[in-house]
């Protein structure tokens, strides 16, 4: 019989996501599911959730939550794609040029606003009843 709680790091490593959401949603269940195999606890991926017994649930929850918050405080020091490149790009004309500096700004304020309340949503995330289910 096939172990049904084993993760094919491989077959997950090669997948494709639909959007740079989905493919943070990934990214942070992964992240989730190889931290609960350290702690025995079985998790089966589903889509875009995690399958485990009641026994786990809790568990689960609070390494998702955990795993979350590390996910936005590496978002936070480390610009990875598509900013990175976007930043990088160069302009071909004015028009250009003035959306790539407005979309740049308001990527900038956001993480400003992240940087500067990072405690309060830390423990929104950590508090929150809906960010699981």
């Amino acid at each position: 019989m096939k172990d049904v709680t084993a993760v094919d790091t491989r077959a997950l490593s090669s997948s494709v996501a639909a959007s740079s959401n989905h493919s943070d949603d990934a990214s942070v269940m992964i992240l989730s599911i190889i931290e609960c195999k350290k702690y025995h606890v079985s998790v089966v991926p589903i889509h875009d959730a995690m399958g485990t017994s009641v026994e786990f649930s809790a568990i689960t929850k609070i390494v998702f939550k955990k795993n979350n918050i590390k996910f936005i405080e590496s978002n936070l020091k480390n610009e990875g794609f598509p900013m990175n490149l976007i930043r990088e790009m160069e302009d071909s004309d004015d028009e250009t040029k003035k959306n790539k500096q407005k979309l740049l700004e308001m990527v900038d304020a956001n993480k400003k606003l992240f940087e500067n309340n990072i405690e309060e949503i830390k423990k929104e995330i950590m508090e929150s009843d809906d960010l699981f289910n």
